[in-house]
């Protein structure tokens, strides 16, 4: 019963040096979501993204550690993995062969201490206008879900 969306993002600049990616992880349940715990990967990837992609993300810096009650929501950043390069910003920026990713696992129990999982991936478009009467350039980013790793038990 948890669900994670995909919220807004803070694109890399000089000020922020990787993107992030913001989650609202939501309790949809009727009961509390004990020992939540969130890993999540944010990386460019060939798009679209192989069906026998492994998803499997070693334990580290990208968890958190909570208890959610019914009807909750949280937020939930995911950092990046590492500062684009200049050439990896035109690539994903393209709408090319290459996306950035991100996706991960929320692991969580019910009050009888079953455990539950919840999967999510997600790639970011980019899309680009100019406003004809002013002449200026805008771009929108948005979180796509992909057809596979976004399930739950």
């Amino acid at each position: 019963y948890i669900i994670v969306n995909g919220k807004d993002i803070r694109e890399q600049d000089e000020t922020h040096g990787r993107f992030v990616h913001h989650l609202d992880v939501v309790n949809a349940g009727q009961t509390p979501a004990y020992h939540l715990r969130g890993i999540t990967r944010c990386h460019v990837l060939d798009h679209p993204i192989a069906t026998n992609f492994d998803f499997t993300i070693p334990p580290g810096d990208h968890q958190s550690f909570m208890m959610l009650g019914p009807g909750q929501s949280t937020g939930h950043n995911s950092y990046a993995d590492e500062t684009l390069l200049p050439i990896d910003l035109i690539r994903i920026k393209s709408n090319g062969p290459w996306r950035l990713y991100n996706y991960g696992t929320f692991t969580y129990e019910d009050s009888f201490g079953t455990e539950y999982w919840t999967n999510f991936c997600y790639f970011l478009d980019f899309e680009f206008s100019t406003n004809v009467a002013t002449g200026e350039n805008t771009s929108t980013i948005s979180a796509q879900a992909t057809p596979h790793h976004n399930d739950a038990t």
